[in-house]
């Protein structure tokens, strides 16, 4: 299956892991379409990602936009950085490429519910302009409390069918 799969993190206040999720996604179909104008017919390749959180209990839907998503998923941004943290992906192999060895980090800076992440093309917290490239719901609402951190791994692989 093609598509990014996200492994979220909850570390405590002493540095252990709390709790961990892991989560498959959506990718939007103006995702798509990126993908596909970037790579093959030339378009606008943007080179710098982000990760936010979201508190809402909102399932992502292909024709989700970050304006609309913004609005339906509330992002989280009680967390110390200034900006959402920059996806960084390591090297592309066999059709797959991860943040695992730099994975996005949030302190907390409030008690806080997430229930998602996302990756989109700005950094602003709580943006709702740029691209959405791909989204994702928790299987539960999970509890994050001041002080705590949230790390977040997410890889992408192209698979043949």
């Amino acid at each position: 299956m093609s598509g990014f799969l996200y492994t979220i993190e909850c570390i405590d206040k002493d540095g252990n892991v709390k709790w961990t999720e892991e989560v498959h996604n959506i990718i939007p179909t103006d995702a798509q379409n990126y993908f596909i104008t970037a790579s093959i017919t030339g378009g606008t390749r943007y080179t710098t990602w982000y990760v936010g959180i979201y508190t809402n209990n909102y399932a992502p839907v292909a024709s989700d936009t970050m304006a609309t998503f913004a609005a339906s998923a509330s992002e989280v941004t009680t967390y110390d950085e200034s900006a959402r943290p920059t996806f960084t992906p390591g090297s592309v192999a066999s059709g797959l490429v991860t943040n695992y060895d730099n994975a996005a980090e949030f302190t907390l800076n409030a008690d806080a519910t997430v229930r998602g992440g996302f990756i989109a093309s700005s950094s602003t917290k709580g943006g709702t302009t740029g691209l959405l490239l791909s989204a994702a719901l928790f299987a539960s609402a999970r509890s994050v409390l001041n002080g705590e951190g949230l790390r977040v791994k997410a890889g992408m692989q192209l698979a043949s069918t």
